[in-house]
């Protein structure tokens, strides 16, 4: 691949890395832009059995996102309606700290949103402000986890990548 499409190509990884915090199924990007990089290059730099292997990396790092939410939660002391209003409240704030300030205000809304989600979920549930807000906390750095395991993650990819290029 001439240099102008391997400039592109890293450029589209590592904004891709830094979507991962906004939600953005960021590792599912860095596979698909790999795939096409792939297909592109007739699979001689990043082979097929690559591509499998960021697959695999990319659904565990859902998964992982997904059950860090739920661990922090529970074992936090939240219930289902603390984990939904988590996961309303993440939305709206990101949606609201979109619109204050991009991309950091999105990353910020969507952290307090889940913990007033929840929090506000708990306290309408529970009706106990100490437990609402252990649970709402919960919630909190179970979000943080899932983030930082995909990000991780997400770099282990594109260094699986960039050493297949370079």
């Amino acid at each position: 691949m001439h240099l102008a499409g391997n400039i592109v190509f890293i450029v589209i990884l590592v904004a891709a890395l830094f979507a991962i915090p906004l939600g953005i199924p960021g590792t599912f990007v860095i596979f698909l832009a790999s795939l096409i990089y792939g297909v592109i290059t007739h699979f001689t730099q990043i082979t097929q059995t690559l591509i499998w292997i960021l697959l695999g990396i990319a659904l565990f790092g859902e998964l992982m996102e997904y059950f860090a939410g739920i661990f922090g939660a529970k074992k936090f002391g939240s219930s289902k309606a603390g984990i939904i209003g988590a996961i309303v409240g993440g939305i709206l704030g990101g949606i609201v700290g979109t619109g204050i300030l991009p991309l950091v205000g999105s990353i910020i809304g969507l952290l307090i949103g889940a913990f007033l989600g929840a929090f506000l979920m708990e306290l309408i549930v529970k009706k106990k402000p100490a437990q609402a807000l252990r649970a709402g906390w919960g919630t909190f750095t179970g979000r943080i986890g899932g983030i930082l395991t995909k990000v991780i993650l997400g770099i282990v990819m594109i260094i699986l990548v960039l050493v297949r290029i370079f």
